[in-house]
């Protein structure tokens, strides 16, 4: 299996979906040809596999490190398991969101899941269709006096995703052209002179799994008497990737220290 070089485009994305249970490669090799040391030739050939999947693995997570390394920098290194014996970057970012109920904290707490701040007029970006930032229609209003929620049926869309093959093709003709200006009247789009169009396809973003892992968090602390062991949630999805990306991290979020709390 050849060794791809990886390049400042392709450093993995943090974790954005759910570990598998039961999923394990720990297969005992046995020795061949009567060898019982494993040596030779044919031992030789069965352990060059795993060794190539060794060095991609350390190849993969030296460049998740130098990745992380700016928001470790930033929020500090508590969070790592390893190291703080905390619960990594779900922790931290549940730490950060919902903030104990204050400042942005307090209104993802709310139910108010915020998109990164654009520097575009607000009036703009609504006229954006599906591709506006998501905004709440309202608060949430609980129950009027004297009553109770005894069942909830949330119908949720998978989180931000990249734009489509499609879609993407077409974005990338259009920032071609603006490239090709001779001239920028606006300073700040100057980056369009060298900039060239690399996101994915149809893929969750990673602000989309965020979306979904604090929907969980403000879900699940809304309606945490509803669960038990014998009312556990039930969460279905369609086959798609993201949708099940989605779903993935909607259950991590309803497990997390911050929802059980």
């Amino acid at each position: 299996m050849p060794i791809r070089r990886l390049s400042t485009k392709s450093l993995p994305q943090l974790p954005v979906v759910a570990p598998h249970a039961g999923t394990s490669s720990s297969a005992t090799l046995q020795p061949a040809n009567g060898d019982a040391n494993g040596t030779g030739p044919t031992a030789r050939s069965r352990m060059t596999p795993a060794c190539i999947r060794a060095t991609i693995t350390l190849v993969v997570f030296g460049a998740y490190l130098l990745w992380a390394l700016p928001w470790h920098l930033q929020h500090g290194w508590d969070g790592i398991p390893w190291i703080g014996g905390g619960g990594g970057h779900a922790a931290a970012l549940v730490e950060e969101v919902l903030g104990g109920g204050r400042g942005r904290g307090k209104a993802v707490a709310e139910g108010i899941l915020r998109a990164p701040k654009l520097d575009v007029p607000k009036g703009v970006q609504t006229m954006w269709g599906q591709y506006a930032p998501w905004r709440a229609a309202g608060t949430y209003v609980g129950p009027p006096e004297g009553c109770n929620v005894t069942q909830v049926n949330l119908l949720q869309r998978h989180g931000a995703r990249y734009p489509n093959a499609e879609e993407g093709q077409r974005y990338a003709v259009a920032v071609e052209r603006l490239a090709s200006a001779k001239k920028f009247a606006d300073k700040r789009l100057k980056f369009l002179e060298d900039y060239e169009y690399d996101l994915d396809a149809d893929d969750l973003t990673a602000f989309g799994a965020a979306q979904t892992f604090e929907s969980a968090q403000v879900f699940f602390n809304r309606y945490a008497h509803l669960a038990d062991e014998d009312n556990v949630p039930f969460v279905r999805a369609s086959g798609v990737p993201r949708v099940v990306d989605t779903a993935n991290n909607w259950t991590v979020g309803t497990s997390s220290p911050a929802s059980s709390s």
